[in-house]
Formats: C-alpha cells, structure tokens, sequence
C-alpha cells in the first residue's frame, strides 16, 4: 500500500541545527576571551557576552519545526516553548516547484517554492524520509521537481 494512500498525516520534528553550532562556536570563543583576558573592564564585558550569548543558544534550543504531509496538502509550523508561532497549511496549487539538492558536505536539501510568501527550507534532517515522502507527495499532486546532480549523487552513495 501506498504511504499517501493511508489518510493518516506524516509528521516531522526538526531542529536548527545551524542555529544551535554557530552559538556553539560564538560561546568557545567567547570562553577564551574571558579566560585570558583578566584585566577589569575588558573581562567584564566578555563576561556578559558570554551571558548573552548562553542566553541566545538556550533560546535557539527550544526552537523547533514541525513539517506534516499529508495526501492533500503540507503542513510547516515553528514550535517555541512548545508553543506554534508560525503555522502555514500549504495546498498544491499554491506550490510552484519541489527542488532536491546537496549542501554544505554531503547534505540533502529540499525547497519547496509557494507562489506566495517566503519558500520554506529543509536542510538536513533525519530521518532522511522526509525527502522521500516530500518526492512522493510532489508526484502525487503534479508539482514540479528539480533534482540536481550533486543530490542524485548523494543518493547513490546512499547517504
């Protein structure tokens, strides 16, 4: 039987990963400020950029995104503390194109291209079906699809 064929909805919790590293690398670098800087002023301030940037990185981790397909339509949604803040139905017909393509090392990506408002992004996530079922809910309602070469690749090598 066909995944789409069932009528129950095919949910997705992702994370910002890229978000949550580059805080990562903003509070190492920070540490080494304030470890060796030891003069009054200077240390203080490093002190509370580090604050600052603990603060940003909690805030980053309690953010999540929640992708839903179903057979008829896609759902996107910003989760923040458990609650949405950002929440989009998109139908078919409001889809311009699925592109499939490589980022970063060995990276799948997918965007999806709505014809009105900002395209939404998927960018590496696990379980890797997301795409599948993404390539699969685009076949299924005549939605154009771009795969690159670099993303047909990724696939034969199984990553």
């Amino acid at each position: 039987m066909d995944i789409m064929e069932k009528s129950e909805e095919l949910v997705y919790e992702l994370w910002p990963h890229r978000l949550i590293n580059s805080c990562m690398i903003i509070l190492l670098v920070l540490w080494n400020i304030t470890v060796l800087n030891n003069d009054g002023i200077k240390f203080m301030l490093a002190f509370l950029f580090l604050l600052a940037a603990i603060s940003v990185r909690l805030f980053f981790n309690c953010i999540h995104i929640k992708i839903t397909i179903d057979s008829d339509q896609l759902g996107y949604e910003i989760v923040l503390f458990k609650k949405s803040i950002v929440k989009k139905r998109i139908m078919p017909e409001e889809i311009n194109l699925i592109k499939f393509k490589e980022v970063g090392w060995f990276k799948r990506a997918a965007v999806i291209n709505v014809k009105k408002g900002m395209d939404i992004r998927i960018i590496d996530n696990n379980p890797k079906k997301v795409y599948d079922d993404l390539c699969e809910f685009g076949e299924r309602n005549d939605i154009k699809i771009i795969k690159t070469k670099d993303y047909l690749r990724l696939i034969r090598r199984g990553k």
